[in-house]
């Protein structure tokens, strides 16, 4: 991971491109003026549409290349969480305690905190920040593992926890969205993964929400009404 290259990322901004590409896009029209309607306003015309269009793109591109990309900080973090559950299983030990009807689960998000740095991505509008939360959740016969990583994207900080949770000591796991606003006025979706005991939530992990981990919490909360029950 390239730390210098990942916090340009986060603190340039596309005034480059916002300026560079204007000029290639007025230097293409001069050339195709020049060569397609035959429109010529002086003589030297098409090479005043190359020079633009070589100066437009220098503007609009080079700058970008001295930094990471949108994709390289999902690449990065993609490194980063590789086969996360199923080392964190082999680690802890509990290949063969877990559940084969419900396979470990990873699960992550980038997180906004005081002091992070953030950035919309400009093609996909996606928000990313200079922290990213991963999770890998193991289901047990007994409970539920879950080992938290925090790591930088700028820097070589690395944090990680784990929790352990008897499904008969928790009513189960649920899913609470929110939002962030950021200090420009900015705002994005967020959502945390919730243990709760007896109506109180007693661990909340920042997830992205998507199918799987809705269906996986019920499923896990079913299980755990019915060995409640038994």
């Amino acid at each position: 991971m390239n730390y210098q290259k990942n916090l340009k990322y986060f603190k340039s901004t596309d005034t480059h491109y916002y300026i560079g590409l204007p000029i290639f896009i007025l230097g293409a029209i001069f050339f195709v003026m020049a060569y397609i309607f035959w429109t010529y306003l002086f003589w030297y015309q098409d090479f005043i549409g190359i020079a633009l269009m070589i100066i437009g793109a220098m503007v609009a591109f080079i700058p970008r290349s001295f930094r990471s990309s949108e994709k390289d900080i999902d690449d990065a973090v993609a490194e980063m969480t590789k086969d996360y559950e199923t080392n964190t299983a082999e680690e802890l030990g509990l290949t063969s305690e877990l559940l084969r009807e419900q396979k470990p689960l990873l699960v992550g998000t980038y997180t906004y905190e005081d002091g992070s740095l953030y950035r919309r991505g400009k093609t996909d509008r996606k928000f990313r920040s200079d922290r990213y939360t991963a999770a890998a959740i193991l289901f047990t016969r007994h409970g539920i593992c879950i080992s938290e990583k925090q790591f930088s994207l700028i820097d070589d900080t690395v944090t990680e926890n784990t929790h352990e949770f008897h499904y008969t000591d928790i009513d189960g796991l649920f899913i609470e969205t929110n939002e962030h606003r950021f200090t420009n006025g900015e705002k994005t979706a967020t959502a945390n993964l919730l243990v709760k005991t007896d109506g109180k939530t007693i661990f909340s992990l920042p997830v992205t929400q998507n199918a799987t981990l809705d269906r996986t919490c019920e499923e896990i909360n079913l299980r755990i009404k019915r060995i409640k029950k038994a």
